[in-house]
């Protein structure tokens, strides 16, 4: 495609280029094609930077102990969510039968596991919460979070998925951390984002460009909006720029 073509057009002229997700790495991973394995990651939503190695740069998780208080929160509620806990590339939720979980399972070709928070050891780290959500109910459920759990980020990342992390925890400061170990000026960076977990990221960057198939009020809050994710949008951007031919 057009887009595999101008990233590595970028790699051949030493640009740095950085694969930035909700998603772990396994899921990341399990999309690009070969030519983007030696990519830099940013993963659950800045939580965790590997390198070009794979090797974790920096990782900033949720504690057991404040996991359980969130499911907790979940199902005393009883919210119309399947929830899934990330621990680097576990994935634990409750019911692998779940139409919600086979589907998110096909779409990231990982699989996930079957368990409780409370099975699961008392010093393990996660990097995310997801929720599966039913889009007409996604905004109540996620103001109600995040009220209720001030000390976290809780972001709408798409039309039916929430993702809470330690606070503080987002994509903006996941780049401007790996800026600092880079030693790159974040006002020389460009990034790409079609969803409100992006949001953070696009502000802080140079240049914040959002994707043709973002929500409508994401594209009138940012001047650079470009081409959607089936038309090339980064490509296209990147000519326009002329960060690359």
């Amino acid at each position: 495609s057009s887009t595999k073509l101008a990233i590595q057009n970028l790699q051949k002229n030493n640009i740095k280029f950085v694969l930035v997700s909700g998603r772990c790495p396994a899921g990341i991973y399990s999309v690009t094609q070969d030519s983007l394995d030696k990519c830099t990651v940013i993963s659950h939503n800045g939580a965790i930077i590997l390198d070009e190695n794979k090797k974790i740069l920096y990782e900033k998780g949720i504690t057991h102990q404040k996991a359980s208080e969130i499911i907790k929160f979940i199902e005393e509620n009883n919210f119309n969510v399947a929830w899934n806990l990330y621990s680097f590339d576990d994935w634990i939720t409750p019911n692998r039968n779940d139409p919600k979980i086979q589907h998110e399972e096909e779409m990231l070709k990982t699989l996930s596991k079957e368990g409780q928070i409370d099975s699961l050891p008392k010093d393990q780290i996660f990097h995310s919460i997801m929720l599966i959500c039913n889009p007409d109910e996604i905004a109540e459920i996620r103001d109600k979070i995040a009220l209720r759990f001030p000390d976290f980020t809780v972001v709408r990342s798409a039309n039916e998925l929430i993702d809470i992390m330690v606070e503080g925890v987002n994509k903006a400061t996941a780049v401007a951390h790996l800026c600092d170990l880079l030693d790159i000026d974040i006002n020389d960076t460009m990034a790409f984002g079609d969803n409100y977990n992006d949001c953070e990221m696009l502000q802080a960057v140079g240049r914040g460009i959002v994707m043709g198939n973002a929500p409508e009020d994401m594209k009138k809050r940012f001047a650079e909006v470009t081409l959607d994710n089936n038309h090339d949008g980064i490509s296209f951007a990147l000519k326009k720029f002329k960060v690359i031919e």
